[in-house]
C-alpha cells in the first residue's frame, strides 16, 4: 500500500484522478486505521461438501464481509491436526499483527481485524468449510473445502528445485 501511495504521488492529477476511480471500492482509504473488533452472528445451518456446518456472518462494524459455515473438527479427516496448522497461523497473525501495528494505515488495521477473525474462528471449534467474502455488498471471493486424506509424504518433496536462488527484494 505504501508503495502505490508513493507511486501515486508522483502521477500528474489527472493519472491519479484515473488510478483512484479504477482502484474505487477496491482498496479502502489507507488512512482507514479504526480498530473494528469482527462480530461473528450465527444465522442458521447448512450442508457444504458433504459436511454438515452452521453458518455465521462476520461484521466489521455495520458492514457483512464475510460468511463462514463451520464444521466440527471431528468431522474432518485430520482433522486435530489441521486445528493444529490453524492455530499455528493464529499465532502468525497475532505476530504479523504486532509487527505490523508499529506502522499505521490500512494494512495495519486489515492485519489487526483478520487477527481477531482467527481468534473468533478458533473459540467456534471447528473448522470453516466454506468461505464468502464481501466487499460493498457484492460477492468477492468464495473458499470452499472440498476434502481431507491423512498420508505419509516423503519429506523431499518440499525440498527447494535444483537450481533454486534465493533473492532478497528491497523492502
Amino acid at each position: 500500500m505504501a508503495e502505490l501511495e508513493k507511486q501515486m504521488a508522483v502521477m500528474s492529477e489527472e493519472e491519479r484522478a484515473m488510478m483512484e476511480q479504477m482502484m474505487k471500492g477496491k482498496l479502502p482509504s489507507a488512512n482507514d486505521t479504526k480498530h473494528v473488533e469482527p462480530v461473528l452472528k450465527q444465522t442458521g445451518s447448512d450442508k457444504v461438501s458433504g459436511y454438515s456446518c452452521t453458518k455465521y456472518d462476520v461484521y466489521k462494524g455495520s458492514e457483512k464481509v464475510r460468511e463462514l459455515c463451520v464444521t466440527n473438527w471431528s468431522n474432518i479427516e485430520g482433522g486435530n491436526e489441521i486445528k493444529t496448522s490453524l492455530l499455528g497461523m493464529t499465532k502468525f497473525m497475532e505476530d504479523l499483527s504486532k509487527s505490523i501495528s508499529k506502522t499505521s494505515g490500512f494494512i495495519a488495521s486489515t492485519a489487526d481485524f483478520e487477527k481477531n477473525v482467527f481468534n473468533e474462528i478458533n473459540k467456534l471449534n471447528g473448522f470453516p468449510v466454506q468461505t464468502i467474502d464481501y466487499t460493498s455488498g457484492e460477492v468477492t471471493g468464495i473458499s470452499t473445502f472440498k476434502s481431507s486424506k491423512k498420508t505419509n509424504l516423503d519429506t523431499s518433496i518440499f525440498n527447494p528445485p535444483a537450481g533454486y536462488k534465493l533473492e532478497k527484494f528491497g523492502m
